[in-house]
């Protein structure tokens, strides 16, 4: 027998403290002739600002655009092969399966990026390997975005992905993929809610963008804005002027994919988050004791405390970046012959002001 003594236990959950969720942190692939002698070719390390870059990368434009956003907000960067094509990067059979390496790493990864030229002919085996690498991650509970550069070419005849399905998938019109950098630092320091064209965050910080950079001169968004509006409708991710704002503005967040509910990067990385919480708040009640009545119904109780678990863990996470929420379980469910128990959850999101219709006239008020 032991010695005998007071022991004094500590009890946790009286405060109601819930695990905290982000929206996930960025990651980006660079093809790139050589690794920083501090970087392996192949692998993956984060960094948090701009100055503890290795000198390699602090010449690399879509890293300095992400630092440019987002310093201080930490980055994943892999540096691969040049030889390596943007499809094959994504490719889950792929001897070297980049990308695939590169959300492996770390558990904080949800949303990637690869640069590069890639031209009209190898978007559609991007997009497809992409989609393909993102849905693998689903049943292990990984939620991943994937942003694919699109090298325009004025000659192009761009394909409309608004009739596509690559709904965990964004194709960004830029020349050689630096804007992806953009992308992923407003992604890292915005909530999953907000549009990463939002214009009161004001313009993004370039000084120049080419829609097709091919031309000679490079053909500036600015004297191109016909064709910007062209490559939105179908559903590309582009970057736009405005009359009576100076700069650069992303135009949305298309996915690409058919007009619904997950065709938007915001409503997307909403609905990925909830899921994340869900399926942490959830996991602990595997094979705990279903609490039922004499009828064999769920207990008013137990119901209430199924529901209330997960309207804590999400008002704790998402209060500000969604309209609202409603829980319902079915208390006749016969979880005694199923063993399950199926509990429906609605996200009610945000709107977004895309458009804004103002009509406008003259009166006359003795009229």
């Amino acid at each position: 027998m032991a010695i005998p003594k007071v022991n004094i236990g500590f009890s946790t959950g009286g405060l109601g403290v819930i695990r905290q969720f982000t929206g996930g942190s960025p990651g980006i692939i660079i093809p790139v002739a050589a690794a920083p002698v501090t970087h392996v070719m192949g692998t993956v390390k984060s960094y948090h600002t701009f100055d503890s870059l290795p000198a390699e990368f602090k010449t690399v434009q879509a890293i300095i655009n992400y630092f440019l956003v987002a310093d201080g907000v930490e980055l994943f960067i892999m540096p691969v092969p040049t030889i390596k094509t943007i499809p094959l990067i994504y490719l889950l059979a792929d001897t070297d399966a980049y990308a695939k390496k590169l959300v492996e790493a770390s558990d904080k990864i949800s949303f990637i990026g690869v640069v590069g030229i890639n031209l009209l002919a190898s978007v559609a085996n991007s997009l497809v390997n992409a989609q393909a690498l993102a849905a693998s991650f689903v049943s292990k509970y990984r939620y991943i975005t994937c942003i694919i550069p699109y090298s325009y070419k004025t000659a192009d005849v761009t394909v409309d992905l608004t009739l596509g399905s690559s709904d965990r998938c964004g194709v960004l019109a830029s020349y050689q993929g630096d804007e992806v950098g953009l992308i992923l630092g407003k992604l890292a320091i915005n909530p999953v809610s907000r549009n990463i064209g939002r214009v009161k965050d004001g313009s993004l910080p370039i000084t120049a963008c080419a829609v097709d950079g091919y031309t000679v001169p490079p053909l500036d968004v600015a004297k191109a804005m016909d064709v910007v509006e062209t490559l939105n409708t179908k559903g590309l991710i582009t970057i736009r002027t405005m009359v009576g704002k100076t700069g650069y503005y992303f135009t949305d967040d298309k996915l690409a994919t058919i007009p619904g509910d997950y065709s938007n990067i915001t409503n997307r990385r909403v609905i990925d988050k909830a899921a994340a919480i869900t399926y942490d708040v959830y996991l602990n009640e595997v094979l705990d004791e279903a609490k039922v009545g004499t009828d064999g119904k769920l207990l008013p109780a137990y119901v209430a405390y199924l529901a209330g678990i997960i309207e804590n863990a999400i008002n704790g996470n998402m209060a500000d970046e969604i309209s609202g929420f409603s829980v319902y379980i079915n208390p006749d469910q016969n979880v005694l012959s199923t063993s399950e128990i199926e509990i429906v959850l609605e996200i009610t999101p945000f709107g977004y002001n895309r458009s804004l219709t103002v009509k406008l006239g003259l009166k006359n008020p003795n009229a």
